[in-house]
C-alpha cells in the first residue's frame, strides 16, 4: 500500500507541474500557443495583437461593416446561434426585432467568428467588432465610417490601427464611471 500512495503522488505533482508549465507557456506567449489563438478566451488582446487580427481579417470586416452601415436600421446586433446566425434590428422608435442574416453577409460573419470575433454590433457612426469580453470590459475593434474617433461614454482607450477609420477600443463600465463620473449622473 505504501508503494503505491507514492505512485500517486508522483503521478499527481507531474500532473501539476505540467499543468503550471502549460499556464506559464500561455502567458508567455500572451494565449497564442501553437497558433490555436486561446487568447481569446483566456487573454485581452493588445493594441498589437488587434492591429495584427485586422490586417488578416481586413477583408472580412470591411465587407461585413459596409453591408451593416447600407442596411435601414439605426441598431443592429448579430446574434450567433446553434443553427446559424440571427440579427437583432431596431427603428428609431420601435421595438427591437429579430430577423435572419441576408444570405450574402452569412459567410463573412461566419469566418470572423472562426477567427476570434465574439460579437458584432452597429449603431450610430460605426461598426463594433469585440474579440473579448468578462464582466464589465470588453476589447476589440471599431469601424468608423465617418472617420471621427469614437468617443462613447464606456471607452476608457481609443487608438487609430494601422488601417483607416479602424479604431483599437477597450470599454469598461467601471473604469469609466470612476474617470468620468459626469456621464453618468
Amino acid at each position: 500500500m505504501d508503494t503505491f500512495k507514492k505512485i500517486i503522488i508522483n503521478i499527481t505533482s507531474i500532473i501539476v507541474i505540467l499543468f503550471i508549465a502549460f499556464l506559464f507557456a500561455l502567458w508567455t506567449v500572451r494565449g497564442d500557443l501553437f497558433a490555436i489563438g486561446f487568447n481569446k478566451f483566456f487573454i485581452a488582446p493588445s493594441y498589437n495583437k488587434t492591429d495584427i487580427f485586422l490586417k488578416a481579417n481586413i477583408n472580412e470586416l470591411s465587407y461585413v461593416a459596409g453591408e451593416l452601415i447600407e442596411m435601414d436600421y439605426d441598431y443592429i446586433t448579430i446574434i450567433p446561434e446553434d443553427d446559424g446566425y440571427s440579427m437583432k434590428v431596431k427603428h428609431e422608435n420601435l421595438d427591437y426585432e429579430t430577423i435572419p442574416v441576408p444570405n450574402e453577409l452569412i459567410d463573412h460573419i461566419e469566418t470572423l467568428y472562426e477567427n476570434g470575433i465574439r460579437y458584432i454590433s452597429s449603431g450610430g457612426d460605426s461598426v463594433n467588432f469585440t474579440m473579448w469580453s468578462v464582466m464589465d470590459e470588453s476589447r476589440g475593434i471599431i469601424y468608423s465610417y465617418t472617420g471621427t474617433k469614437p468617443n462613447g461614454e464606456q471607452l476608457i482607450e481609443v487608438n487609430r490601427l494601422s488601417k483607416d477609420n479602424w479604431y483599437y477600443y477597450v470599454n469598461n463600465y467601471e473604469k469609466a464611471k470612476e474617470r468620468h463620473p459626469e456621464r453618468f449622473k
